[in-house]
């Protein structure tokens, strides 16, 4: 599994590519708090409104939604998602306040038809510190992410929190060693893709650490791979349709599209998954070709088959991630 070639797509001026995007396969919204593209600039919540198919620039959205804290002071938006008919954003004061803290946080639900919002009010600090960050929808749950913090935090369709889980992360192959948290959250049946916090400007002089995969347990998570994201600047907020991905590439103030390939011809993640197919087609013959009978057929392979070979839980795992991104 690997990303392909990407085509960068500019954003409608500075600063508009700074937080997230959205999207539903035939629209993408590239998510920015931001006026300019460097210091100093001012807090505007913006959205710009891109074609999925071609990656044409519809319309610009300026200063969408400008509700306060208890202070007056916009919650400026960061990361979304795109669920039943709406956007929902992430939103904070962190940097209104002029202090890089934040006391106040909520989601904000937007129609994108007429561009009316309703705002859901979070409490912030006592569930983590920094400043919220991503959203993603799983079922009927949701799921978020604060700065700071390399864990996600579970909530009820209701926004009562269910609990936090920590993200181990394995590796970092790019960028700073320090950057453990995260900007973007995507579910995918079980998997969850988790973007690491990356550059903000070209002067930063480190790539994107690195989109982190895990395996949902039911009580935690498996980490099973890094995934290098397309672009230098592609470490803030991201959003998946199929096996289309779109980044917002901070530095350059562009939206990304990358298609990823599930199955290439080489390396040690394709071999494992050519093996576990082998498996079940010769232990388990005929095998029903559902989602259901496959991860039963997966869980329940001894470690060694009888082609004699050894199939690692590492091995099982890439299995399990090529199974639910299918």
């Amino acid at each position: 599994m690997a990303f392909g070639t990407p085509t960068s797509y500019a954003a409608s001026g500075a600063g508009r590519a700074w937080q997230g995007c959205a999207t539903d396969g035939t629209t993408v919204w590239l998510i920015s708090d931001r006026t300019a593209q460097s210091a100093p600039y001012g807090l505007q919540n913006n959205i710009d409104v891109f074609a999925a198919s071609d990656g044409t620039l519809q319309s610009t959205q300026s200063a969408v939604y400008t509700g306060v804290d208890g202070s007056s002071r916009l919650m400026n938006f960061v990361d979304g998602t795109y669920y039943n008919g709406k956007l929902w954003i992430t939103a904070t004061n962190w940097h209104s306040k002029g202090t890089n803290s934040e006391d106040a946080c909520a989601v904000i639900e937007i129609d994108p038809d007429g561009w009316t919002s309703t705002r859901h009010n979070l409490t912030s600090q006592a569930t983590a510190s920094g400043s919220i960050e991503s959203i993603a929808r799983r079922g009927s749950e949701w799921w978020l992410c604060w700065s700071d913090s390399n864990k996600v935090f579970r909530y009820s369709d209701s926004w009562t929190l269910i609990g936090s889980y920590t993200l181990p992360q394995g590796a970092t192959p790019q960028g700073a060693s320090s950057v453990k948290w995260f900007q973007g959250l995507q579910w995918m049946g079980d998997i969850l893709f988790a973007n690491l916090h990356g550059a903000n400007t070209v002067g930063d002089g480190y790539y994107a650490p690195g989109l982190e995969v895990y395996k949902w347990s039911g009580g935690g998570f498996v980490w099973l791979r890094t995934l290098t994201p397309p672009t230098y600047g592609s470490g803030q907020g991201f959003c998946a349709r199929g096996n289309v991905f779109w980044f917002a590439d901070r530095v350059e103030a562009d939206l990304v599209k990358v298609e990823y390939e599930r199955h290439s011809t080489s390396g040690a993640w394709d071999s494992a998954a050519a093996r576990w197919h082998q498996r079940i087609s010769r232990d388990r013959t005929p095998v029903l070709i559902t989602k259901a009978s496959a991860r039963t057929a997966i869980e329940t392979l001894d470690t060694t088959g009888s082609d004699g070979a050894s199939l690692s839980t590492a091995a099982l795992d890439h299995a399990l991630t090529a199974l639910y991104e299918g």
